[in-house]
């Protein structure tokens, strides 16, 4: 019986580890493959503006995944180093995700300056929820294999709401 309550334990985390991968999984395959074309079709910047944009938000976030990896690594509270990350970042994460697909009045110029600036808080903040998240593992267990199947869980979550936002963003075009 005991046996039988660990593994139902054990399966609800993996459940639930992978679910919480599967927010930031859509968002990033949405962006990875509507944002351009949103950019160059619907605000109106050219392809080699946005693609200049696209460029410096891969800097950025190169530049900020160890930032924040260190800090969080030094972070200590009573929630532990890595939910107050993540707590902290879902919302903004949410935030600046739907402001991204919002078209502002103004020039080209200025469109590009929001998405810019726009496009630097939606990657720190998402940064600092999914560096966290995805170091939770070894916190979680000091079993490999539990941690493994942790990582497979996470990636599952991941990949369904990715492909799951693909279809129906596909839907909606």
């Amino acid at each position: 019986m005991g046996g039988t309550l660990a593994v139902k334990r054990q399966l609800r985390l993996y459940l639930a580890y992978g679910l919480g991968d599967a927010g930031t999984g859509l968002a990033a395959t949405v962006l990875g493959f509507y944002l351009f074309p949103f950019f160059t079709e619907v605000a109106g910047l050219s392809a080699g503006l946005a693609g200049a944009m696209l460029m410096v938000i891969k800097v950025w976030d190169a530049l900020s995944d160890p930032l924040i990896g260190w800090l969080s690594d030094r972070t200590h509270t009573a929630w532990g180093a890595r939910l107050p990350w993540i707590a902290g970042a879902a919302v903004p994460l949410g935030l600046c995700f739907a402001a991204m697909w919002w078209v502002p009045h103004g020039t080209p110029g200025q469109r590009l300056g929001y998405y810019s600036v726009m496009a630097v808080l939606l990657m720190t903040a998402y940064t600092a929820m999914n560096l966290p998240y995805s170091a939770l593992p070894s916190e979680l267990s000091s079993s490999a294999s539990v941690r493994t199947h942790l990582n497979a869980a996470r990636f599952t979550g991941s990949l369904m709401a990715g492909f799951l936002g693909l279809t129906m963003a596909f839907s909606l075009v």
